[in-house]
């Protein structure tokens, strides 16, 4: 009796209200074994969404308006994400985008378990394949909760490299039941540039699909922590480098979800080439 009397009254989970602390949060209980359990992510959700309300979220507003800074990601906050090597939290570059896109839930999912993701990434990925580590047909209708994938992604820009990443998406349902969906991502090795002295040391990326109280419209929030060594690169720099190709995201699944492709979906293979 005592210990049924102990769990009625445990008072619910509060997530940081702080963006930048609620973004940490958020990546460290994504997979629901932190402290707060399985309430950490819906608990989030409900303050990211009342914050999301203050900030410009039309794709035609300036992007540095819709941006924000994070805090840095630390070792202890990665949630059992790997750690590659070349971690540094002091070398992070931490960049957070918001953006409100005019497409349903079903139309983003189809966008977000396309195998070929290279129309929806930047335009600066010229490869971005996604395999599938688990069911994604049972995860798209919901009877999964969630999904393992890994990326193969070319990146022509500032310098050419292949990196590989490993995502995880999990349904969120809000305690209006809005069913949300929040992806966490993560190098496990530095990527070495090819075609010229550079590496990609780092990436971390929390992205979050959140319906509008009527399912018309996607609220989203993409924050990346991440940090390159490449010659003539400084923090400012890269950092609008991935501003704004975070921003290029958002229109860029708009687009195909609204059916328009792009040249580089069609690209050949050439990875080994790169590597010879």
């Amino acid at each position: 009796m005592l210990i049924a009397l102990t769990l009625a009254c445990k008072p619910p989970v509060e997530a940081p209200a702080e963006i930048g602390e609620l973004a940490l949060y958020m990546y460290e209980n994504f997979d629901g074994t932190g402290e707060d359990g399985a309430e950490a992510l819906p608990a989030a959700l409900v303050q990211l969404d009342a914050w999301l309300t203050t900030m410009p979220l039309a794709l035609d507003e300036d992007v540095d308006d819709r941006a924000v800074t994070p805090p840095s990601l630390p070792e202890s906050r990665l949630g059992g994400a790997d750690v590659p090597g070349s971690f540094s939290e002091e070398l992070q570059v931490p960049v957070a985008v918001v953006a409100e896109v005019d497409s349903d839930m079903d139309a983003q999912l189809d966008v977000m378990l396309d195998a070929n993701q290279a129309c929806i990434a930047s335009s600066t990925t010229t490869w971005h394949a996604q395999t599938f580590d688990s069911d994604e047909a049972c995860f798209a209708d919901g009877s999964c909760p969630t999904l393992a994938t890994t990326h193969e992604i070319h990146i022509d820009s500032l310098n050419n490299v292949w990196i590989d990443m490993s995502r995880d998406y999990t349904w969120v349902e809000l305690e209006d039941g809005r069913q949300a969906v929040v992806a966490r991502a993560w190098t496990s090795d530095q990527a070495q540039a090819y075609d010229g002295e550079g590496t990609w040391d780092q990436r971390y990326d929390l992205m979050v699909w959140l319906p509008s109280e009527d399912g018309s419209s996607l609220r989203r929030f993409y924050s990346m922590w991440s940090s390159v060594t490449l010659t003539g690169v400084g923090d400012d720099f890269y950092a609008t480098t991935v501003k704004n190709g975070l921003d290029e995201h958002y229109n860029r699944t708009v687009d195909f979800a609204n059916g328009t492709s792009c040249d580089d979906r069609d690209n050949a293979y050439t990875r080994d080439e790169d590597e010879g």
